[in-house]
């Protein structure tokens, strides 16, 4: 089971990246020279499936908050301090809903993507 906060996400996807930043010297003679500035925090992408308007307004609600969230999940994840940098989701055409047997069969079904900045 996966939550962001006491949010339940149905996670469909877990990505990260991890970068550094490199600047690039192209001399006139010689080969590239590479000036390493340090990394850039992790950036974590999820596409879930949100079920309900509660649920979906509420992870909406943390794009603007300022705050840092916890994501915990399966496998033992848990990661706190995270920022939700962006949210983009969508209605799915779901007739019927199975995945929160504890809402109406009838409740809309979102499908959500997730951009996730560590606050390191």
């Amino acid at each position: 089971m996966w939550y962001l906060d006491t949010t339940r996400i149905f996670v469909q996807r877990f990505d990260t990246t991890n970068t550094q930043i490199v600047a690039r010297l192209q001399p006139l003679r010689g080969l590239t020279i590479h000036h390493i500035f340090g990394a850039e925090s992790e950036v974590i992408n999820l596409e879930c499936y949100v079920v309900g308007h509660v649920d979906r307004n509420a992870i909406k609600a943390k794009v603007r908050d300022g705050n840092t969230h916890t994501l915990t999940g399966a496998y033992g994840i848990s990661i706190s301090g995270l920022i939700v940098k962006s949210m983009k989701d969508s209605l799915t055409n779901f007739i019927c809903q199975t995945l929160r047997p504890d809402l109406p069969k009838n409740s809309p079904v979102y499908h959500v993507s997730l951009e996730l900045y560590r606050n390191e």
